[in-house]
Parts: C-alpha cells; structure tokens; sequence
C-alpha cells in the first residue's frame, strides 16, 4: 500500500502547485519560517479544523484526480480507494499531507485568503491549523469602525462561515485569541518579539546537555527511562527544533550534544545525529496537547 501512495504522490500529487499561504509539508517551508509571517504583531487568532483528516472524504480524492487529469471514472475511484480507509483521508498516510493540501487550495483556502489581503491581515495554514493575524484594525469595517474585539469576533465567524460551506468545522474549544502582551503562540514557536522555543523548554535542554556532558549520555538515558538511542533520537530532535527557532542559541547547544553522539559511532557505524532527525521527521517535537497545555 505505502509503495502505491508513494508512486501516487511522485507521479501525480507532488506535481501540484500549493498556494504560498499552505505551508504544512510542502518542500521548503517550515515552522520556524511560517512563525515569521506573524512575528511582532497586535493580535495572533490561532484557529483549530475539528476532524480535519476525516472530513476529507472519498469522494473528495475522487474529484482531486479527476481534476488531475484521471478522467477515467473506474481509475479515479481505484486511485481514491488506495489514498483512503473507511472512505476519507487517514491521518499518517503517504498521500494524506499532499491530498489535504490540495483539497484546502481548491476549497475554504482562497476564500480566506482573499478576505485577509482585503484588510490587510497575515494568513498561514498548516494542515488543520489556521492563523490570522495582525496589528491595526482598519479604519472602515463594512461601512464603519470596529473595535479590535469586534474586528476579532469578524474574522473568527468568516473562517468558521467559510468552512462550514465546504463540510468543514471549526473547533470552538481551540480557538485561541493572542495579544501582544501574552505569549504569543504559532504551531510550538513563540512569535511575540522574535522567533524562538519557550524559556523554560530552553533552560530544559541547557540542563539537559549540560547533565549529559558531566554525567554521559548513557547515564542521563537511563536516568530518563530510555534507552540510549531513543534518548538520542528524542532530545536531539527537540535540539533540532530549539536550533531552527533560535539559530544563535540553539545551534550551539545542537553541536555540543552531537560531539558527545560521535564515540557511537564505533558501536553502530551508520550512526549520525542529522540523519536520524532527519528521518525520524522531527520539525517540531511537541505534541499539539503540550503546545496547547504550554500557552
């Protein structure tokens, strides 16, 4: 199945141009430059797609071929068998990060995005999450002035209208509203001043490397419950993580636990920090349930 996702996507999913607005899993965006896009603003509106992956339905993928040339019906719909289980897009398949992109570009995506250069407001989407953001309110809002609560609760009810239209729903409990005098908050980076990790995650990962450089990474390991390589894997991913938000701080800090991986290298030869979080795909190492607790 994997191999057949796989040859879907080469040969025809990642031949499709996503708006520049979509960064989730697209070659050459990232997090850390998406955070960017909302950096030093008045007000952050961090938006959740409840269900996002089962919304898209058979159906859907259906179309999405068809509409890439797959005129042949039957093809089309043994093409959306294969990208789909219990008929709509499953979280963690090949095919799933590309599908949903399309689907967002040719649906609610637009809309929204046309509306945000209307007033001129800052628009990302990674997968199921939207954010708005923006720092003055314009002058004239449909005939009149609007304070920034009013402008707020405006921009919250177009992105939920404009899903609604194509079966999608916002999720209520995860609608968050963030001013310039909080903590500021996009998909596991803080944006308020300048890109960067939580202060406490960054005085955790000092601790941390400084534990191991004194005590060595074995014992550190198991004074964590993990056994060595995943110790590795994990924490030099959330190094990873700190040094693409904070190249300055996090870089350094990436380096120091990397020369301490380099002796295991005559225990495993094809050992290498980079690649295994590289390959264990490692952008942002937080769980959304963390990132939520965390703000």
């Amino acid at each position: 199945m994997r191999r057949a996702q796989w040859r879907i996507c080469s040969n025809l999913l990642n031949q499709v141009p996503i708006p520049d607005y979509i960064w989730g899993f697209e070659r050459g965006r990232s997090v850390p430059k998406m955070a960017e896009v909302h950096k030093g603003q008045a007000v952050v509106i961090s938006l959740d797609i409840k269900d996002f992956f089962p919304s898209i339905k058979q159906v859907d993928v259906k179309q999405i071929f068809e509409t890439l040339g797959v005129t042949h019906s039957a093809s089309a719909t043994v093409l959306s068998e294969l990208c789909t289980y219990k008929s709509f897009v499953p979280q963690g398949a090949l095919t799933s990060p590309k599908l949903s992109n399309i689907m967002v570009s040719a649906t609610f995506g637009p809309i929204i995005k046309d509306f945000c250069d209307a007033y001129k407001l800052n628009l990302s989407i990674y997968a199921d999450d939207i954010t708005v953001s923006f720092t003055d309110v314009p002058e004239v809002v449909d005939g009149q002035a609007k304070t920034q609560k009013e402008f707020v609760g405006k921009i919250i009810h177009f992105v939920k209208t404009s899903l609604e239209n194509f079966g999608f729903r916002l999720n209520r409990d995860k609608i968050k509203v963030m001013r310039r005098h909080n903590r500021q908050w996009v998909c596991g980076a803080v944006v308020n001043e300048k890109i960067n990790m939580l202060k406490r995650d960054r005085y955790n990962l000092r601790a941390l490397v400084h534990n191991c450089e004194i005590n060595g990474l074995e014992s550190e390991a198991a004074r964590t419950g993990f056994k060595t390589l995943e110790f590795i894997q994990k924490f030099g991913g959330k190094l990873n993580w700190y040094r693409q938000l904070n190249a300055d701080k996090g870089g350094p800090l990436y380096a120091r636990f990397k020369k301490m991986t380099l002796p295991l290298t005559k225990q495993y030869p094809d050992f290498d920090l980079d690649k295994i979080v590289y390959d264990s795909g490692i952008e942002n190492p937080q769980s959304k349930k963390e990132m939520e607790a965390a703000v």
